[in-house]
C-alpha cells in the first residue's frame, strides 16, 4: 500500500511539472529568464548551506549565495569537472538527502571515466517532465506504440515481471500524459531480431540512438518493409546529416533530436521547425565558453550545465564535454525558449592536426562521403595527432580499390605528416552504453 501511495504521490507532482513545463514553452524571453534566476539562485543558496564540496569551494573565493544575482553572476565560480566530481566522494551529496531514497544513474565511461549521479524524487519529476515536454511539444499522443532502441540498461522489464508500482507508474504516464506505449530494445540485439521487433510492434513513436536507427533503416530498406512511423526522437549521439537523411527517407519523417546527458538530464530539443535545439532554461543554466571565457553567438564553444532541479546532487558549472554554438536568433515556432544552433559532438570527437587545426566530427565524417555507398559503417580513430585508424565494414558494393583513396583523401584534407591505417572488419564495437561514435579522438584537443 505505502509503494502505491508513493507512485501516486510521484505522478501527481510529474503531473503538476509536466504542466508547468509545458505552459513555460508559451511564455516570453523576459519572463523565462526572471525563472531561470529565481531557482539559479534557489540552487546556489542550498549547494552553499548543505553541500560540503561547494561550501569549501564558495569559502575558498570569498563568494556567498547573495553574490549571485543573474546567470552572468556564475563565472565567480569555476567551472568543474567529471574527474573533480568523482573524487569530490560523498561531499557533492547534500547533508539534508538521504541517499538510500535517491535514484542513481551512472556514466557510461566512454570518456574513460564512469561518475555515479544522484537525484531525489523531486529531481526526478522534473528530469522527466523535461524529457516529456519534448515528446508532447512534439507530437505524441496517449495510446501511441513506441520503440526504443536504446542501451540494454534503459530496456524495460518484460510486463509480467514489472511490480504494481512500476506498473502504476507506467500507465498513468501513457494515458494521461501522452507518452508512449514503448517496447524497448537493446541496441547490442541483433538486427534481424530488431527487424522482427519493428515489425510485430508497428510503433508510431520510434525513439533511441541516431546511430541504431540508421542501422535499422538501412535493413528495413534492404528487405524492402514499409514502416512509417509518425514521429522519431533521436538522443545520445549525435545526429549528423548522413544519418538525418537515412532514417528520413527510409520512414517518412525527419528525427526530432534532442540533446542531454546522464548527469543533467534533457537540456535542449528540436521542434517541428528544425531551426535549432530549444534550449531548457526552465530547468538548466546552459553557458557556452572558450579558454574560461563566454563566447559569442555563432561561436563553438563547449558547454558547461547548472542543473536547476538536482538538489541530491547539485552539479553547478559543470563541464559537460560537449561543443555546440549558442544562437540569438528566434524559432520560427514561437516558443519563447532560447536556441543553440547545433552540437558538434564530445570534445574527445574532436580531431587535433600536426599543424594546429581543430576539426569537428561532422567535417571529419565528411572525408568518407565519396565512399558511403560502399561501406555499411565507418569508425574513425585519431591514434595519435599524426596517426589515423579507419575502421571499415564492407557494403553490398565494396571494392578493394577504395582503400588507397582512402588514405589519399585523408592526407588531401589533413596533409601529408600524418599516417592513416584503413582497416577491414566485421562490426563497429559499440561502447559499454551501446553507442557507436564514427569519430574517436585519443589527443587531448584542448589543451
Amino acid at each position: 500500500m505505502g509503494k502505491m501511495v508513493d507512485a501516486l504521490t510521484y505522478n501527481m507532482r510529474l503531473y503538476k511539472s509536466i504542466y508547468t513545463l509545458r505552459r513555460n514553452t508559451s511564455l516570453k524571453r523576459s519572463e523565462l529568464e526572471r525563472i531561470q534566476k529565481k531557482k539559479l539562485r534557489a540552487i546556489i543558496k542550498h549547494a552553499y548551506h548543505n553541500v560540503p564540496f561547494y561550501h569549501k569551494i564558495f569559502d575558498s573565493l570569498n563568494v556567498k549565495p547573495d553574490d549571485f544575482k543573474t546567470v552572468d553572476d556564475l563565472s565567480k565560480l569555476p567551472v568543474i569537472t567529471k574527474s573533480q566530481v568523482k573524487c569530490a566522494g560523498s561531499d557533492i551529496i547534500a547533508r539534508n538527502v538521504d541517499i538510500n531514497n535517491c535514484r542513481k544513474f551512472t556514466t557510461s565511461g566512454s570518456t574513460g571515466t564512469s561518475l555515479s549521479i544522484f537525484f531525489n524524487k523531486k529531481d526526478l519529476s522534473v528530469r522527466r517532465s523535461a524529457y516529456i515536454r519534448t515528446m508532447r511539444e512534439n507530437g505524441t499522443r496517449g495510446g501511441d506504440i513506441g520503440l526504443d532502441l536504446t542501451g540494454p540498461h534503459n530496456v524495460s522489464m518484460p510486463k509480467n515481471n514489472k511490480s504494481r508500482y512500476y506498473s502504476t507508474i507506467e500507465g498513468i504516464l501513457e494515458r494521461s500524459f501522452g507518452t508512449p506505449k514503448t517496447t524497448g530494445v537493446s541496441v547490442f540485439e541483433n538486427i534481424e531480431n530488431q527487424v522482427t521487433i519493428l515489425k510485430k510492434t508497428k510503433p508510431e513513436v520510434i525513439s533511441g540512438y541516431p546511430m541504431s536507427i540508421k542501422l535499422l533503416a538501412m535493413a528495413v530498406q534492404d528487405k524492402s518493409i514499409s514502416i512509417n512511423p509518425r514521429l522519431i526522437f533521436t538522443y545520445s549521439e549525435v545526429l549528423d546529416k548522413e544519418s538525418r537523411n537515412v532514417i528520413s527517407s527510409v520512414f517518412g519523417t525527419d528525427p526530432i533530436d534532442g540533446y542531454g546527458s546522464i548527469e543533467t538530464g534533457r537540456m535542449a530539443w528540436e521542434c517541428s521547425e528544425h531551426a535549432g535545439y530549444h534550449m531548457d532554461v526552465d530547468t538548466v543554466v546552459m553557458e557556452f565558453i572558450r579558454d574560461n571565457q563566454k563566447i559569442s553567438a555563432n561561436e563553438k564553444g563547449e558547454v558547461v550545465a547548472t542543473n536547476l532541479h538536482s538538489y541530491a546532487m547539485p552539479l553547478i558549472r559543470y563541464k559537460v564535454g560537449d561543443i555546440s554554438t549558442p544562437s540569438d536568433e528566434q524559432c520560427p515556432c514561437g516558443r519563447g525558449l532560447p536556441l543553440m544552433k547545433d552540437i558538434w559532438g564530445r570534445s574527445d570527437d574532436f580531431v587535433k592536426l600536426p599543424d594546429g587545426r581543430i576539426i569537428s566530427p561532422t567535417a571529419v565524417n565528411l572525408i568518407m562521403d565519396p565512399f558511403l555507398s560502399m561501406l555499411l559503417n565507418f569508425k574513425i580513430i585519431q591514434e595519435r595527432v599524426d596517426r589515423f585508424t579507419v575502421e571499415l565494414v564492407k557494403g553490398n558494393d565494396f571494392s578493394e580499390d577504395i582503400i588507397p583513396k582512402i588514405e589519399t583523401r585523408f592526407k588531401d584534407i589533413f596533409g601529408d605528416n600524418i599516417q592513416v591505417e584503413p582497416r577491414i572488419i566485421d562490426e563497429i564495437t559499440k561502447d559499454k552504453s551501446g553507442k557507436l561514435r564514427a569519430v574517436v579522438s585519443k589527443v587531448n584537443v584542448f589543451e
